[in-house]
């Protein structure tokens, strides 16, 4: 299930004021193709993407009793953070909840950000929510047709339009 570019707009808008609607939407675009319904095992590198909620959090659910780490949601939170953001297995497939936690989680980012214009620091950031580091996202991914993550993000940036 992708949400519509309008319902995903009213979202961000709404869930993430403090952050721009563009970043927002770029990086909701590039984690989960603005599903809010997606989960990716971060344990085998696989993704299941779940029609409904109830599916997505039973999945969740048998991970977590697994002991496997993932990703979970339009901006896919990992859920070794889930704890810090306040979030369980089902409050992160509730679209506001999670673009909030990933909007906290983007800003917490930039603000540890001291060196660089505004450009670098926040693709420093956007690095740093990828892969917990601030150079993994600049690296291209043979994966993903060698390109990389802050590629992705910008040109799913170039590709926003209004609605």
């Amino acid at each position: 299930m992708q949400l519509s570019a309008a319902v995903l707009a009213a979202l961000i808008s709404q869930c993430a004021p403090d952050v721009s609607p563009d970043t927002m939407n770029a990086l909701i675009m590039t984690e989960s193709g603005a599903n809010p319904y997606v989960i990716a095992n971060v344990s085998d590198g696989t993704s299941k993407y779940f029609k409904d909620e109830k599916g997505a959090i039973e999945y969740a659910e048998k991970l977590t009793a697994e002991n496997k780490r993932f990703s979970a949601g339009l901006t896919q939170i990992y859920s070794k953070n889930f704890p810090s953001l306040n979030l369980t297995n089902k409050t992160v497939f509730d679209p506001c909840t999670n673009i909030k936690a990933g909007a906290a989680v983007l800003t917490d980012n930039y603000l540890r950000q001291k060196e660089g214009s505004s450009n670098q620091k926040i693709l420093r950031a956007l690095s740093l929510y990828y892969s917990g580091n601030e150079s993994t996202g600049f690296i291209k991914e043979k994966k993903f047709n060698n390109t990389s993550y802050l590629e992705r993000v910008i040109r799913n940036a170039n590709n926003y339009i209004v609605p």
